[in-house]
Protein backbone atom coordinates (compact mmCIF):
# COMPACT_ATOMS: atom_id res chain seq x y z
CA UNK A 1 0.00 0.00 0.00
CA UNK A 2 1.34 3.59 -0.94
CA UNK A 3 1.51 6.41 1.23
CA UNK A 4 -1.31 7.82 -0.39
CA UNK A 5 -3.65 5.13 -0.20
CA UNK A 6 -2.84 5.44 3.67
CA UNK A 7 -3.65 9.37 3.87
CA UNK A 8 -6.92 8.74 1.72
CA UNK A 9 -8.26 5.78 4.18
CA UNK A 10 -7.30 7.95 7.06
CA UNK A 11 -9.16 11.29 5.44
CA UNK A 12 -12.47 9.31 4.01
CA UNK A 13 -12.52 5.88 5.60
CA UNK A 14 -12.62 4.21 3.03
CA UNK A 15 -10.64 0.75 2.20
CA UNK A 16 -10.30 0.26 6.50
CA UNK A 17 -10.26 -3.09 7.59
CA UNK A 18 -13.02 -4.22 9.82
CA UNK A 19 -10.31 -4.32 13.17
CA UNK A 20 -9.17 -0.86 12.04
CA UNK A 21 -12.95 0.14 12.21
CA UNK A 22 -13.41 -0.59 15.68
CA UNK A 23 -9.88 1.36 16.66
CA UNK A 24 -11.95 4.59 15.07
CA UNK A 25 -14.94 4.56 17.38
CA UNK A 26 -15.79 7.93 19.08
CA UNK A 27 -18.48 9.66 18.64
CA UNK A 28 -20.72 6.98 19.71
CA UNK A 29 -18.32 7.03 22.94
CA UNK A 30 -19.91 10.10 23.63
CA UNK A 31 -23.40 9.43 22.42
CA UNK A 32 -23.54 6.40 25.72
CA UNK A 33 -21.88 8.69 27.78
CA UNK A 34 -24.22 11.73 27.29
CA UNK A 35 -28.05 9.78 25.73
CA UNK A 36 -28.12 8.25 29.31
CA UNK A 37 -28.89 11.06 31.79
CA UNK A 38 -30.19 10.48 35.66
CA UNK A 39 -33.63 11.36 34.79
CA UNK A 40 -33.40 8.36 32.19
CA UNK A 41 -32.02 6.09 34.76
CA UNK A 42 -34.29 7.29 37.36
CA UNK A 43 -37.34 6.76 34.69
CA UNK A 44 -36.12 3.44 33.82
CA UNK A 45 -35.28 2.25 37.80
CA UNK A 46 -39.07 3.51 38.56
CA UNK A 47 -40.23 1.51 35.58
CA UNK A 48 -38.37 -1.69 37.16
CA UNK A 49 -39.60 -0.70 40.49
CA UNK A 50 -43.54 -0.30 39.26
CA UNK A 51 -43.62 -3.51 36.77
CA UNK A 52 -40.85 -5.40 37.10
CA UNK A 53 -39.26 -6.89 33.38
CA UNK A 54 -43.23 -5.94 31.96
CA UNK A 55 -41.52 -2.82 29.79
CA UNK A 56 -38.33 -4.93 28.84
CA UNK A 57 -39.54 -4.42 25.32
CA UNK A 58 -39.66 -1.05 25.29
CA UNK A 59 -35.95 -0.45 25.72
CA UNK A 60 -35.23 -3.19 22.84
CA UNK A 61 -37.34 -1.53 20.90
CA UNK A 62 -35.88 2.31 21.76
CA UNK A 63 -32.38 0.72 21.06
CA UNK A 64 -33.32 -0.18 17.58
CA UNK A 65 -35.44 2.59 16.67
CA UNK A 66 -32.53 5.23 18.19
CA UNK A 67 -30.01 3.27 16.22
CA UNK A 68 -32.13 3.52 12.84
CA UNK A 69 -32.90 7.36 13.50
CA UNK A 70 -29.50 8.48 14.17
CA UNK A 71 -28.02 6.31 11.70
CA UNK A 72 -30.13 8.51 9.48
CA UNK A 73 -28.98 11.72 11.12
CA UNK A 74 -25.37 10.73 10.48
CA UNK A 75 -26.13 9.61 6.80
CA UNK A 76 -27.61 12.84 6.06
CA UNK A 77 -24.11 14.85 7.62
CA UNK A 78 -21.90 12.95 5.69
CA UNK A 79 -24.02 12.66 2.17
CA UNK A 80 -24.73 16.54 2.05
CA UNK A 81 -21.93 18.12 4.31
CA UNK A 82 -24.56 19.83 6.27
CA UNK A 83 -26.10 19.54 9.94
CA UNK A 84 -29.35 18.51 10.72
CA UNK A 85 -30.12 21.89 11.53
CA UNK A 86 -28.80 23.58 8.11
CA UNK A 87 -31.06 20.38 6.89
CA UNK A 88 -34.14 22.03 8.53
CA UNK A 89 -33.81 25.13 7.54
CA UNK A 90 -33.86 24.32 3.87
CA UNK A 91 -37.17 23.28 4.05
CA UNK A 92 -37.87 26.84 4.69
CA UNK A 93 -38.30 30.25 6.91
CA UNK A 94 -41.19 28.30 8.97
CA UNK A 95 -38.57 25.60 10.68
CA UNK A 96 -36.93 28.90 12.35
CA UNK A 97 -40.23 29.86 13.76
CA UNK A 98 -40.98 26.06 14.49
CA UNK A 99 -38.16 24.86 16.07
CA UNK A 100 -36.93 28.25 17.34
CA UNK A 101 -38.32 28.36 20.57
CA UNK A 102 -38.39 24.75 21.35
CA UNK A 103 -34.51 25.00 21.05
CA UNK A 104 -34.44 27.86 23.49
CA UNK A 105 -36.69 26.84 26.07
CA UNK A 106 -35.44 23.14 25.89
CA UNK A 107 -31.70 24.21 25.99
CA UNK A 108 -32.44 25.77 29.16
CA UNK A 109 -34.45 23.16 30.65
CA UNK A 110 -31.95 20.40 29.45
CA UNK A 111 -28.86 22.77 30.63
CA UNK A 112 -30.68 23.24 34.31
CA UNK A 113 -31.31 19.64 34.41
CA UNK A 114 -27.97 18.83 33.05
CA UNK A 115 -25.90 21.12 35.34
CA UNK A 116 -28.14 20.46 38.41
CA UNK A 117 -28.05 16.15 37.49
CA UNK A 118 -24.10 16.60 37.32
CA UNK A 119 -23.71 18.44 40.56
CA UNK A 120 -26.25 15.85 42.52
CA UNK A 121 -23.47 12.85 42.42
CA UNK A 122 -21.06 15.57 43.79
CA UNK A 123 -23.04 16.62 46.75
CA UNK A 124 -23.63 13.06 47.27
CA UNK A 125 -20.38 12.38 47.40
CA UNK A 126 -19.05 14.95 49.10
CA UNK A 127 -21.73 16.30 51.56
CA UNK A 128 -19.97 18.62 53.90
CA UNK A 129 -18.86 20.53 50.44
CA UNK A 130 -20.09 23.46 48.26
CA UNK A 131 -23.70 23.80 47.93
CA UNK A 132 -25.77 22.05 45.35
CA UNK A 133 -26.26 25.50 43.21
CA UNK A 134 -22.19 25.90 43.32
CA UNK A 135 -21.22 22.39 41.96
CA UNK A 136 -23.98 22.99 39.47
CA UNK A 137 -22.83 26.09 38.06
CA UNK A 138 -19.42 24.88 38.29
CA UNK A 139 -20.27 22.09 36.05
CA UNK A 140 -21.88 24.56 33.58
CA UNK A 141 -18.95 26.91 33.50
CA UNK A 142 -16.75 23.80 32.88
CA UNK A 143 -18.93 22.64 30.24
CA UNK A 144 -18.44 25.72 28.74
CA UNK A 145 -15.34 26.25 28.81
CA UNK A 146 -14.70 22.79 26.70
CA UNK A 147 -17.08 23.76 24.13
CA UNK A 148 -15.46 27.30 23.36
CA UNK A 149 -12.16 25.81 23.41
CA UNK A 150 -12.99 23.47 20.73
CA UNK A 151 -11.36 20.58 23.02
CA UNK A 152 -13.42 17.88 21.36
CA UNK A 153 -10.72 15.10 21.49
CA UNK A 154 -10.41 15.61 25.85
CA UNK A 155 -14.11 15.33 26.09
CA UNK A 156 -14.23 12.06 23.97
CA UNK A 157 -11.04 10.45 26.02
CA UNK A 158 -13.29 12.12 29.51
CA UNK A 159 -16.25 10.07 28.04
CA UNK A 160 -14.73 6.97 27.76
CA UNK A 161 -13.45 7.20 31.14
CA UNK A 162 -17.33 7.90 32.49
CA UNK A 163 -18.36 4.91 30.08
CA UNK A 164 -15.80 2.70 31.61
CA UNK A 165 -16.59 3.77 35.35
CA UNK A 166 -20.79 3.41 33.82
CA UNK A 167 -19.84 -0.42 33.14
CA UNK A 168 -18.40 -1.56 36.14
CA UNK A 169 -20.94 0.73 38.62
CA UNK A 170 -24.64 0.13 36.50
CA UNK A 171 -24.05 -3.36 35.05
CA UNK A 172 -21.94 -4.24 38.28
CA UNK A 173 -25.36 -3.11 40.24
CA UNK A 174 -27.34 -5.33 38.02
CA UNK A 175 -25.65 -8.65 38.25
CA UNK A 176 -25.14 -8.23 41.54
CA UNK A 177 -29.11 -7.84 42.12
CA UNK A 178 -29.09 -11.41 39.88
CA UNK A 179 -31.30 -11.17 37.20
CA UNK A 180 -34.21 -13.99 36.94
CA UNK A 181 -33.88 -14.61 33.74
CA UNK A 182 -36.93 -16.62 33.19
CA UNK A 183 -38.86 -13.77 34.70
CA UNK A 184 -36.94 -11.65 31.58
CA UNK A 185 -38.15 -13.66 28.91
CA UNK A 186 -42.27 -12.68 29.13
CA UNK A 187 -40.76 -9.13 29.17
CA UNK A 188 -40.21 -8.92 25.59
CA UNK A 189 -43.83 -9.37 24.89
CA UNK A 190 -45.06 -6.01 23.49
CA UNK A 191 -47.59 -4.93 26.62
CA UNK A 192 -48.24 -1.94 28.57
CA UNK A 193 -49.29 -2.77 32.40
CA UNK A 194 -51.83 -0.80 33.22
CA UNK A 195 -51.35 2.64 34.49
CA UNK A 196 -47.68 2.19 32.54
CA UNK A 197 -48.43 4.24 29.25
CA UNK A 198 -46.12 7.26 30.64
CA UNK A 199 -43.36 4.84 31.88
CA UNK A 200 -43.55 2.89 28.56
CA UNK A 201 -42.49 6.13 27.09
CA UNK A 202 -40.18 6.81 29.62
CA UNK A 203 -38.40 4.02 28.84
CA UNK A 204 -38.10 3.38 25.55
CA UNK A 205 -37.68 7.15 24.98
CA UNK A 206 -35.10 6.95 27.83
CA UNK A 207 -32.50 5.23 25.58
CA UNK A 208 -30.41 8.41 23.75
CA UNK A 209 -31.99 11.83 24.02
CA UNK A 210 -33.35 14.37 21.84
CA UNK A 211 -30.06 16.64 22.16
CA UNK A 212 -27.44 13.84 21.36
CA UNK A 213 -29.63 12.91 18.17
CA UNK A 214 -28.97 16.58 17.45
CA UNK A 215 -25.29 16.84 18.70
CA UNK A 216 -24.19 13.92 17.25
CA UNK A 217 -23.53 15.33 13.36
CA UNK A 218 -21.69 17.53 14.68
CA UNK A 219 -19.47 15.14 16.69
CA UNK A 220 -19.01 13.30 13.72
CA UNK A 221 -17.36 16.50 11.73
CA UNK A 222 -15.20 17.36 14.85
CA UNK A 223 -13.65 14.04 14.67
CA UNK A 224 -13.37 14.76 11.25
CA UNK A 225 -15.85 12.47 9.68
CA UNK A 226 -17.06 14.66 6.52
CA UNK A 227 -17.80 12.62 3.47
CA UNK A 228 -19.92 9.50 2.50
CA UNK A 229 -16.41 7.25 2.66
CA UNK A 230 -17.02 7.48 6.45
CA UNK A 231 -20.71 5.68 6.05
CA UNK A 232 -19.44 2.25 7.12
CA UNK A 233 -17.34 4.01 10.02
CA UNK A 234 -20.00 5.91 11.40
CA UNK A 235 -22.76 2.80 10.81
CA UNK A 236 -20.43 0.70 13.72
CA UNK A 237 -20.15 3.81 15.67
CA UNK A 238 -23.76 4.60 16.13
CA UNK A 239 -24.37 0.66 16.23
CA UNK A 240 -22.03 0.36 19.37
CA UNK A 241 -23.25 3.72 21.09
CA UNK A 242 -26.87 2.44 21.35
CA UNK A 243 -26.16 -1.25 21.74
CA UNK A 244 -24.04 0.14 24.74
CA UNK A 245 -27.31 2.65 25.87
CA UNK A 246 -29.23 -0.20 25.99
CA UNK A 247 -27.12 -1.80 28.07
CA UNK A 248 -27.54 0.75 30.80
CA UNK A 249 -31.21 1.05 30.37
CA UNK A 250 -31.66 -3.01 31.14
CA UNK A 251 -29.19 -3.10 33.98
CA UNK A 252 -31.31 -0.09 35.61
CA UNK A 253 -34.01 -2.21 34.55
CA UNK A 254 -32.89 -4.95 36.36
CA UNK A 255 -32.12 -3.26 38.62
CA UNK A 256 -35.28 -1.92 39.82
CA UNK A 257 -36.79 -5.43 39.37
CA UNK A 258 -35.14 -7.10 41.53
CA UNK A 259 -33.97 -4.81 44.30
CA UNK A 260 -37.03 -2.55 44.58
CA UNK A 261 -40.19 -4.05 42.88
CA UNK A 262 -39.52 -7.43 44.76
CA UNK A 263 -39.12 -6.07 47.74
CA UNK A 264 -41.83 -3.04 47.55
CA UNK A 265 -39.39 -0.43 48.12
CA UNK A 266 -40.53 3.10 46.86
CA UNK A 267 -37.98 5.61 45.96
CA UNK A 268 -37.89 9.74 45.75
CA UNK A 269 -38.55 11.28 42.61
CA UNK A 270 -36.55 13.20 40.42
CA UNK A 271 -32.79 12.65 40.49
CA UNK A 272 -32.67 11.82 44.34
CA UNK A 273 -33.67 8.60 43.37
CA UNK A 274 -30.29 7.68 42.53
CA UNK A 275 -28.93 9.26 45.75
CA UNK A 276 -31.69 6.91 47.67
CA UNK A 277 -30.11 3.60 45.38
CA UNK A 278 -27.14 4.02 46.76
CA UNK A 279 -28.74 3.38 50.41
CA UNK A 280 -30.49 0.63 49.49
CA UNK A 281 -27.60 -0.86 47.43
CA UNK A 282 -25.44 -0.21 51.04
CA UNK A 283 -28.45 -1.79 53.04
CA UNK A 284 -28.15 -5.04 50.77
CA UNK A 285 -24.50 -5.59 50.36
CA UNK A 286 -22.85 -3.07 52.43
CA UNK A 287 -20.01 -0.71 51.21
CA UNK A 288 -17.69 -0.92 48.73
CA UNK A 289 -14.87 -0.79 52.19
CA UNK A 290 -16.84 -3.09 53.77
CA UNK A 291 -18.86 -2.41 57.02
CA UNK A 292 -18.69 -3.71 60.28
CA UNK A 293 -22.15 -3.70 62.71
CA UNK A 294 -21.61 -4.00 66.30
CA UNK A 295 -25.26 -6.14 66.88
CA UNK A 296 -26.46 -6.41 70.35
CA UNK A 297 -27.80 -9.66 70.94
CA UNK A 298 -30.28 -9.22 73.99
CA UNK A 299 -30.52 -10.29 77.67
CA UNK A 300 -29.94 -14.09 75.99
CA UNK A 301 -33.07 -15.15 75.16
CA UNK A 302 -32.72 -15.45 71.28
CA UNK A 303 -36.19 -14.19 70.72
CA UNK A 304 -35.24 -10.62 72.10
CA UNK A 305 -32.86 -9.28 69.27
CA UNK A 306 -34.23 -6.36 67.56
CA UNK A 307 -35.50 -7.20 63.81
CA UNK A 308 -32.35 -5.11 62.51
CA UNK A 309 -29.97 -7.61 64.37
CA UNK A 310 -31.22 -10.18 62.64
CA UNK A 311 -31.61 -8.19 59.43
CA UNK A 312 -28.07 -7.82 59.79
CA UNK A 313 -27.25 -11.57 60.60
CA UNK A 314 -28.71 -12.87 57.48
CA UNK A 315 -26.71 -10.42 55.12
CA UNK A 316 -23.58 -11.24 57.02
CA UNK A 317 -20.32 -12.60 55.10
CA UNK A 318 -18.70 -12.81 58.63
CA UNK A 319 -19.82 -13.00 61.84
CA UNK A 320 -17.82 -12.52 64.99
CA UNK A 321 -19.66 -13.72 68.13
CA UNK A 322 -18.63 -14.13 72.24
CA UNK A 323 -20.00 -16.51 74.43
CA UNK A 324 -22.93 -14.36 75.83
CA UNK A 325 -24.54 -14.34 72.07
CA UNK A 326 -26.87 -17.55 71.90
CA UNK A 327 -25.83 -20.19 69.64
CA UNK A 328 -29.37 -20.06 68.25
CA UNK A 329 -28.91 -16.90 66.95
CA UNK A 330 -26.29 -18.42 64.12
CA UNK A 331 -29.25 -20.11 62.60
CA UNK A 332 -30.25 -16.71 60.87
CA UNK A 333 -26.62 -16.43 59.34
CA UNK A 334 -26.08 -17.96 55.54
CA UNK A 335 -24.17 -21.25 55.63
CA UNK A 336 -21.39 -19.31 53.51
CA UNK A 337 -20.82 -16.97 55.91
CA UNK A 338 -17.21 -16.93 58.10
CA UNK A 339 -18.20 -17.44 62.01
CA UNK A 340 -15.86 -16.99 64.62
CA UNK A 341 -15.76 -17.34 67.97
CA UNK A 342 -14.08 -14.79 70.56
CA UNK A 343 -15.85 -15.61 73.91
CA UNK A 344 -13.79 -15.08 76.96
CA UNK A 345 -14.43 -16.72 80.07
CA UNK A 346 -12.61 -16.75 83.44
CA UNK A 347 -9.04 -17.14 82.97
CA UNK A 348 -9.59 -18.25 79.58
CA UNK A 349 -9.74 -15.77 76.18
CA UNK A 350 -10.24 -16.95 72.84
CA UNK A 351 -8.52 -13.73 71.98
CA UNK A 352 -7.60 -10.46 73.45
CA UNK A 353 -9.41 -7.18 72.73
CA UNK A 354 -6.77 -5.85 70.57
CA UNK A 355 -6.57 -9.14 68.23
CA UNK A 356 -10.52 -8.37 68.20
CA UNK A 357 -10.24 -5.28 66.97
CA UNK A 358 -7.40 -5.81 64.66
CA UNK A 359 -9.59 -8.52 63.08
CA UNK A 360 -12.59 -6.40 62.69
CA UNK A 361 -10.63 -3.75 61.23
CA UNK A 362 -8.92 -6.29 58.86
CA UNK A 363 -12.46 -8.22 57.55
CA UNK A 364 -13.62 -4.74 57.35
CA UNK A 365 -11.11 -3.25 54.97
CA UNK A 366 -11.18 -6.54 53.08
CA UNK A 367 -14.87 -5.32 51.79
CA UNK A 368 -16.44 -7.91 54.09
CA UNK A 369 -20.17 -7.77 55.85
CA UNK A 370 -19.23 -8.07 59.45
CA UNK A 371 -21.35 -8.61 61.93
CA UNK A 372 -20.06 -8.55 65.65
CA UNK A 373 -22.63 -9.97 67.89
CA UNK A 374 -22.30 -9.14 71.41
CA UNK A 375 -24.57 -10.00 74.38
CA UNK A 376 -26.96 -7.66 76.06
CA UNK A 377 -26.20 -3.94 74.40
CA UNK A 378 -23.06 -3.33 72.74
CA UNK A 379 -22.04 -0.17 74.64
CA UNK A 380 -23.11 -1.62 78.18
CA UNK A 381 -20.14 -4.12 79.61
CA UNK A 382 -19.65 -4.81 75.85
CA UNK A 383 -16.36 -3.09 75.32
CA UNK A 384 -18.46 -2.31 72.34
CA UNK A 385 -16.94 1.55 72.09
CA UNK A 386 -13.59 0.25 72.44
CA UNK A 387 -14.46 -1.55 69.14
CA UNK A 388 -16.32 1.50 67.59
CA UNK A 389 -13.26 3.29 68.48
CA UNK A 390 -10.51 1.19 66.82
CA UNK A 391 -12.44 0.88 63.56
CA UNK A 392 -13.19 4.89 63.66
CA UNK A 393 -9.30 5.46 63.76
CA UNK A 394 -9.01 2.77 60.87
CA UNK A 395 -11.27 4.46 58.95
CA UNK A 396 -13.80 1.47 58.61
CA UNK A 397 -17.95 2.70 58.25
CA UNK A 398 -19.66 0.64 61.21
CA UNK A 399 -23.42 1.09 62.39
CA UNK A 400 -24.27 0.34 66.11
CA UNK A 401 -27.46 -2.51 66.66
CA UNK A 402 -28.47 -1.62 70.22
CA UNK A 403 -29.64 -4.73 71.91
CA UNK A 404 -31.75 -5.08 75.20
CA UNK A 405 -29.55 -5.63 78.20
CA UNK A 406 -29.63 -7.64 80.97
CA UNK A 407 -29.65 -4.72 83.80
CA UNK A 408 -33.14 -3.47 82.25
CA UNK A 409 -34.49 -6.85 81.12
CA UNK A 410 -33.79 -8.87 84.83
CA UNK A 411 -35.45 -6.23 86.07
CA UNK A 412 -38.72 -6.23 83.93
CA UNK A 413 -38.68 -9.81 83.93
CA UNK A 414 -39.03 -10.06 87.48
CA UNK A 415 -41.73 -7.23 87.71
CA UNK A 416 -39.77 -4.79 88.81
CA UNK A 417 -39.75 -1.33 86.87
CA UNK A 418 -36.34 0.28 86.72
CA UNK A 419 -37.94 3.45 86.88
CA UNK A 420 -41.43 4.86 88.35
CA UNK A 421 -43.05 8.03 88.60
CA UNK A 422 -43.76 7.03 92.55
Amino acid sequence: MTSGESIDKETTGQGLEPAARWKLIGPGIVVAGTGVGAGDLVATLSAGASFGYALLWAVVLGTVFKIALVEGAGRYVLASGRTIFQGWRSLGRWTGWYFGPYIVIWGLVYGATAMSSSALPLVALFPDGPDLKVWAIAMGLIGFALVWLGRYGFVERIMALFVGTMVVTVVGAAVLATPNLPEMVPGLVPIIPDGGLVNTLAVAGGVGGTITLAAYGYWLREKGWASPGWMRVMRLDNGVAYAVTGVFVVAMLVVGAELLYSANIALANGDQALVDLSDVLDERYGEVFGKVFLVGAGPGDPRLITVRGVECLRQAEVVVYDRLASAELLAHVPESAERIFVGKGPRQHTMSQEEIDALLVDRGRAGRRVVRLKGGDPYVFGRGGEEAMALERAGVPFEVVPGITSSIAGPSFAGIPVTHRQ
